[in-house]
């Protein structure tokens, strides 16, 4: 069902953006998910379902945590989640120069945003970035501060066309690898 997903979308197949609770069957898409997108073999990162589950609980675990699933008739195709920035892993490593920037209690930290491998390349990802994006809007905060590989330019793309800017490039640590990330921010 999911490869005729892609060319259902040209046919206006419209998905649902659910926020939902990240346990249970929604868990296990998440990881299935986040494995599928975020394992990088040849760059040394490799997710485990546990590393992976422990990283989605401890997720939820945040302050003002909020998870999405993009779902078409019911299949999850997509995840989406995070937390306050005050309770965000980047938090604790923010610089003086951009931290003294924001109210962390209003600013949402996007920590992840997957659509399965088999649905990429048919904009859900934008559409679904747009929908938890009002929902975050909805809930009173007044931006949203993300992180991504610098080398995952599908998602760099989002953030550009949704308006961040970026305002940091580094390096972290995150599933056993080090690599070039960058910050972004929009203020919403």
């Amino acid at each position: 069902m999911i490869a005729a997903m892609t060319q259902e979308k040209k046919e206006q197949k419209q998905p649902e953006t659910v926020a939902a609770h990240c346990s249970g069957a929604v868990m296990d898409s998440a990881v299935a998910i986040y494995r599928k997108c975020f394992n990088a073999l040849d760059k040394g990162e490799n997710w485990t379902e546990d590393s992976a589950a422990a990283y989605f609980r401890d997720l939820m675990q945040r302050d003002g945590a909020l998870f999405w699933t993009l779902r078409i008739d019911g299949d999850i195709i997509g995840i989406s989640g995070g937390c306050d920035l005050a309770a965000s892993i980047v938090w604790p490593d923010m610089p003086p120069d951009i931290s003294q920037a924001f109210d962390p209690q209003n600013v949402f930290y996007f920590a992840v945003t997957a659509i399965d491998p088999r649905c990429q390349g048919a904009g859900y990802g934008r559409d679904f970035s747009a929908a938890w994006m009002r929902d975050v809007k909805a809930k009173n905060y007044r931006g949203i501060v993300g992180r991504c590989r610098a080398d995952n330019l599908p998602m760099r793309r989002i953030f550009e066309k949704s308006g961040f800017q970026i305002i940091r490039e580094y390096q972290s640590e995150m599933g056993g690898v080090t690599c070039d990330r960058i910050l972004l921010y929009k203020e919403l």
